[in-house]
């Protein structure tokens, strides 16, 4: 399987989380941490070669016409944020499985947290411009969801509030730095062709 068909596997398993709401508390345990398992089993069968300097590219064709793709480059740095992620998130999932017994929604919650973990292995495998953003901006929704789970308290919705506008700002930081770097390139592409 690809990295690719993994980041869609997390996003079918969070719809399937929350469409499975309350119900079929220990199906969303296990969906959960079986996905992460995987995730982490394929991390570490990958991490032998990818440390001996074989680097995975893999590209999906988003828009043709734009020249708009999501690119994925699986390199050593990348490889250990895929294990260390999954890794993390099944330790959460084997806790949060215990510990939301008591919640009246804890498969929205694992939703939340596969769709996090997902995100969080795009950004650290993102190898385009386009494609960093994005993750960037769904490991923001994702932080400000999870932080917030329990809206009911005051101190959750707050530090919710502070986890959307610090990761808000930074996000458009990134995006000005991005339009300043493809400028910079676009004019050294330009003189390089003109020179």
């Amino acid at each position: 399987m690809s990295l690719i068909g993994i980041l869609i596997a997390h996003v079918v398993a969070a719809f399937t989380l929350a469409l499975l709401s309350g119900r079929g508390r220990r199906t969303g345990a296990a969906l959960a941490g079986g996905l992460m398992a995987a995730t982490l089993l394929w991390g570490l069968a990958r991490a032998g070669a990818v440390l001996d300097g074989q680097t995975i590219t893999e590209t999906l064709r988003w828009i043709p016409s734009l020249d708009v793709g999501l690119t994925m480059r699986i390199d050593p740095l990348a490889v250990i944020f895929i294990v260390l992620i999954s890794g993390i998130g099944l330790a959460i999932v084997a806790f949060g499985a215990s510990y939301m017994r008591e919640k009246s929604h804890p498969n929205r919650f694992l939703a939340l947290l596969v769709l996090f973990a997902g995100s969080m292995i795009g950004l650290a495998a993102a190898d385009n411009i386009f494609g960093l953003f994005v993750f960037w901006e769904l490991t923001t929704i994702t932080s400000y969801l999870l932080i917030g789970f329990d809206d009911e308290k005051a101190g959750a919705r707050a530090a919710a509030f502070q986890a959307i506008l610090t990761t808000g700002l930074g996000g458009l930081v990134l995006l000005g730095g991005l339009v300043v770097v493809s400028q910079q390139s676009a004019l050294a592409s330009l003189i390089y062709t003109v020179f």
